[in-house]
């Protein structure tokens, strides 16, 4: 039985213009600015019973930013960028049964500060960053009145302030050895300081290690870990909960143009992929309806093959 349209055929158009300078202040300090303007037209050929509209929605984002080296090692950054979501086709014209697109509907609009302090030479790299990031005019879902079963119309809807702190790593540990990890922290809260409200993880990790074995074969071990994610209050308990987990991946690349005896200058490469190592199985929180609690994010361990020819 095949499914009704949700959203008729339609037509928009988006534009930008985007220009970006920079200049030094002094020998050790840079300054960047940068701007986009942005339009989009809202959908022509509206869905049935949607009144068309000849509207259309502009804006400016701006970004501006510092960098000082303090010595041929150490350096700073200082940055402020804004930015705009525009709202999808299924958002501004959608027409089923459980959600209706709105044609008000606005661009969301994100604001981040970054504060970082690096280090970089020859074998290691370091950063350490703070950040914050508000997004208003959010697009969520809100139920529409007096509707059975209800129906949900997209609709602007407060905001969210994401607060943190970011730790990146990288390493020639020895010959052909190389490390790169990451760590970040965050937490969130809305417009009523309810805190994290999105149900994201606040901790997350990155740890990895590659080895080149002569010019031919690379290895590629990482793990990847999110701490528990949160529930909806309202949600059914269904499924296990959204725990933390560890995802570990492997990765083996190896040029086969020695073996195959073809031209040098030409390579061809075969990659095999292990992901979830561990055959964890770990759940997410179910975040478009939040009817029930989590829904499964993963199959399981999972091998991929490739070979990869240049011409």
């Amino acid at each position: 039985m095949s499914q009704p349209n949700t959203l008729a055929p339609y037509e928009q158009l988006k534009s930008s213009i985007y220009a970006n300078v920079g200049y030094a202040l002094l020998d050790n300090l840079k300054l960047n600015l940068g701007g986009q303007w942005h339009r989009f037209d809202h959908l022509k050929a509206a869905p049935s019973g949607v009144a068309d509209s000849d509207s259309a929605i502009d804006g400016l984002v701006g970004r501006a930013g510092l960098v000082y080296e303090m010595t041929a090692n150490w350096g700073a950054k200082l940055l402020f960028a804004q930015a705009y979501r525009a709202p999808s086709a299924g958002e501004l014209g959608a027409n089923s049964a459980v959600v209706l697109g709105n044609r008000g509907v606005e661009p969301e609009k994100v604001e981040t500060a970054d504060a970082q302090v690096f280090y970089h030479d020859a074998d290691y790299q370091v950063s350490v960053t703070a950040f914050e990031s508000r997004v208003t005019n959010l697009i969520v879902r809100s139920p529409i009145p007096n509707t059975v079963p209800t129906q949900l119309l997209y609709v602007n809807g407060g905001s969210a302030t994401f607060e943190g702190l970011e730790l990146e790593t990288e390493a020639k540990l020895l010959p052909g050895l190389s490390w790169k990890g990451s760590y970040t922290f965050q937490t969130n809260r809305d417009e009523n300081k309810h805190n994290n409200k999105t149900l994201l993880p606040n901790h997350m990790a990155k740890l990895g290690l590659s080895y080149d074995f002569g010019t031919s074969l690379q290895l590629s071990v990482f793990d990847t870990y999110f701490s528990a994610a949160k529930a909806a209050p309202t949600a059914l308990l269904v499924n296990p909960p959204a725990g933390g987990y560890h995802n570990v991946s492997v990765n083996a690349n190896y040029k086969l143009n020695n073996w195959l005896g073809v031209a040098k200058n030409k390579h061809m490469t075969f990659t095999l992929y292990l992901d979830n190592l561990l055959d964890e199985n770990f759940y997410y929180p179910e975040f478009n309806r939040k009817n029930i609690n989590t829904v499964p994010a993963s199959p399981g361990r999972m091998l991929f093959g490739e070979i990869a020819l240049e011409f």
